[in-house]
């Protein structure tokens, strides 16, 4: 998109008459601890799971991003899980 054309789409998304609804919420959930069986030190993980879902008359629409992270290693995950309209 080009940067001058930013302010009239604003300018129209905020001039046209709609009712919607935007919905935004996020999952974070984080772990310690050994691997059993394993000889490595204790690791720390994290998992985020982003939503944002959209509804107006009758569209829907909605994505999920969602994010696995391996502390000090290079292990990290994140992708478009799951996309929608209706």
């Amino acid at each position: 998109m080009r940067k001058n054309s930013l302010p009239v789409l604003l300018v129209f998304v905020f001039l046209t008459s709609a009712e919607g609804q935007i919905t935004v919420s996020s999952l974070t959930e984080m772990q310690r601890g050994e691997v059993p069986g394993a000889d490595s030190t204790a690791i720390s993980n994290v998992y985020e799971q982003f939503d944002i879902d959209f509804s107006q008359k009758g569209l829907q629409a909605g994505v999920r991003a969602e994010v696995y992270n391996v502390w000090g290693t290079d292990r990290r995950v994140t992708k478009i899980t799951q996309k929608f309209a209706r």
